[in-house]
Parts: C-alpha cells; structure tokens; sequence
C-alpha cells in the first residue's frame, strides 16, 4: 500500500527552493482581493471600525501595492494597520497612518519608497 503525503507551503515569493522540491510541487497563485472583498475582509475582523477608515487604508494599500517593493503589504497587514490608525486616532488619519506605516510595510526601503511616492504627495 502506497502512502502519500501532501504537504501545503504558502510563500509571498521571499523564498527559494531547490530544483528537486519545484519538481515535486504544484504552485497556485493567488492574486491579492478587489478594493472591495479586502474592505468586506477588514470589516469582519474589525466590525466596529468606521467604513470610512477601513476604505481610506484599503484603498491606500492597493496604491502602494503598485509601487515597485521588496515586499508588497499583506491583507494581515492592512487589517494591522486598520486597527493600528484607530488605535492612534483617525481625526488626522494621514498622521495616524505615516506614524503607524510599519505595521504593514515591513522594510526601511519599503518605508522610504512609500513616504516619497504616497505620503509626501498627498
């Protein structure tokens, strides 16, 4: 009798295998949710936030998603940051976002990439 065994990996890229484990593997990937299911995501984790806050940072995550990073903001990541900016308070929530920034961008280049194209522009 012949045992198998599946064994299921997730990676965001950051590491490599060797040549012998990719011939054994069968690679899926999932590409990140719309505007729309990441805020519908956010919310059930986080029910009693303003939809207002969770949209701003959602949206604000699906721009910096498209800037060239060593490591893009995972959906954990935005709903840490959700939580974080109201934590620190969402009257002023570009200050609550550019204090909180490293809850989801997680490299000191990322950081600086995302103040000079998203945060000094706005």
């Amino acid at each position: 009798m012949k045992n198998d065994l599946i064994v299921i990996l997730t990676s965001n890229s950051q590491r490599s295998l060797l040549d012998e484990t990719k011939d054994r593997c069968l690679f899926l990937y999932i590409p990140y949710p719309t505007v729309e299911r990441e805020i519908e995501i956010v919310k059930s984790k986080l029910p009693g936030v303003e939809d207002e806050t969770v949209s701003y940072v959602v949206r604000l995550v699906h721009q910096i998603r498209n800037l060239n990073l060593m490591k893009k903001p995972s959906v954990r990541g935005t709903v840490d940051w959700v939580k974080s900016v109201t934590d620190l308070g969402t009257k002023n929530i570009d200050k609550s976002l550019e204090d909180s920034v490293g809850v989801a961008i997680k490299t000191e280049s990322d950081k600086k990439r995302v103040k000079k194209d998203i945060f000094d522009k706005r």
